[in-house]
């Protein structure tokens, strides 16, 4: 019976069921154990931190957010790419270069201190960007290991990892909240205190797994020719999207203030838990495609498989969309309780979700490693985001930002499925 059902859902979704469940167990149960550590930090927040006080901390992270782009994370997809293809050596030189580049975020990161520092109403960001600038390295230029798994197809190590990681991650967060609410911090001392655990949470994890891959690494490993180039170019075209995945935080905090932002971040948040979970089938099927670009033939028979795996995925994450917005308002309501004004905008950008299957062709894309395509994608739909939030925010303030990052997110669904379809002269 279990044989027939399996055989059924590999044709009705034209997917590999067992591959799916074998490494999908793995990859889920991290995720959903990560969920639950950020639900519980969710209700912490919403319990113990004022808005003011979240919504500097959400400012910070957003702010140092886009300055990521100076780790050059599209080393990462480049490594994946390449373990998956048998080159294990490109992980070993992309993750030493990432940790030295990172640097450069922390020199960003001590000028916008700086800078605050001459505004004494706003001293506690001050305080706030020292602290994350000098940690950020450990954060963000140390988590190529992920990658590296990634490409192994290893997702129970990374699984165990990550649950372990997390669970530190957890512990360091809820006493640093312990120590803001009971202490009775104030502003400053609360936002440096919430920055360091979170960095350091997420760093010493970081430190202690980069040197357990690299040491797995056989000195002789080959590298990819062009890998490490492919990922300069990558984190490139990976530029303006950054700054269009953050500036609605920014423009939200100078423009409204941080409780407004406090109240967008809790809208958006479990969205992005929703999509995070979602991502797992791409993280999954990334290894497969990349196998399945290396010619013209096998990427035009990827090309008919991806649009019937669309076709038949849009009713299952549309019901997903659905099952969100009826829950929504129970869940805030006994969870989130000072957040209920949250609860519309959450509703209304869960539907950017059922169109979620569109972005496998995102994946497509980095896999087939055209530069023409992957430029289109990087520079468009985060283009007209940008304008969009510059115009929205100011005019309309948290509506304006909602409406902008549904719209947003949806044509970029829509735009990478047309430009994998199509066919465009590699550069």
């Amino acid at each position: 019976m279990l044989q027939r059902i399996r055989k059924f859902t590999d044709r009705l979704l034209q997917i590999d069921s067992a591959y799916m469940i074998t490494n999908g167990f793995w990859l889920s149960f991290g995720k959903i154990m990560s969920m639950l550590v950020l639900l519980f930090l969710s209700v912490a927040y919403a319990k113990y931190l004022t808005k003011d006080v979240y919504g500097e901390f959400r400012y910070v992270m957003s702010a140092m957010g886009m300055f990521s782009i100076l780790t050059f994370p599209g080393l990462a997809t480049s490594v994946m790419r390449s373990v998956a293809r048998g080159y294990e050596g490109t992980f070993r030189d992309a993750a030493w270069r990432m940790f030295f580049i990172s640097f450069g975020m922390t020199v960003v990161g001590f000028g916008f201190a700086f800078f605050y520092f001459f505004f004494p109403q706003n001293i506690s960001l001050a305080f706030g960007f020292v602290v994350a600038a000098a940690l950020a390295p450990l954060v963000e230029g140390l988590g190529t290991w992920r990658a590296y798994l990634d490409g192994k197809k290893e997702f129970k190590q990374k699984a165990l990892r990550n649950i372990s990681g997390n669970i530190f991650y957890g512990l360091l967060m809820a006493t640093a909240l312990a120590a803001i609410y009971y202490g009775h911090a104030s502003i400053n001392i609360s936002l440096a205190i919430l920055l360091g655990a979170s960095y350091i949470g997420h760093g010493l994890p970081n430190i202690i797994y980069s040197i357990k891959s690299l040491r797995n690494i056989p000195a002789n490993a080959p590298t990819e020719p062009g890998s490490l180039t492919y990922g300069y170019h990558l984190t490139l075209l990976d530029i303006i999207p950054n700054v269009a995945y953050n500036i609605d935080a920014i423009l939200l905090f100078n423009f409204l203030g941080p409780s407004t932002l406090a109240v967008y971040s809790f809208a958006i948040a479990p969205i992005e838990q929703i999509r995070t979970l979602f991502d797992l089938v791409l993280t999954m099927v990334f290894p497969k495609i990349a196998m399945k670009t290396k010619n013209a033939e096998t990427t035009d028979k990827l090309k008919g498989a991806i649009r019937v795996k669309v076709l038949r995925s849009l009713p299952v994450t549309a019901a997903a969309v659905l099952a969100y917005i009826l829950a929504a308002p129970v869940l805030y309501h006994y969870l989130f309780p000072a957040y209920t004004e949250s609860i519309l905008p959450s509703q209304i950008l869960a539907l950017s979700l059922i169109f979620f299957p569109l972005n496998i062709s995102t994946s497509a894309l980095k896999a087939e490693g055209n530069i023409k395509k992957l430029f289109i994608i990087s520079t468009i739909p985060p283009v007209a985001k940008i304008a969009a939030f510059l115009v929205f925010v100011p005019l309309y303030g948290l509506w304006g930002a909602v409406a902008v990052r549904v719209a947003g997110i949806i044509l970029n669904y829509f735009l990478a499925f047309f430009l994998f379809q199509k066919k465009l002269a590699m550069i």
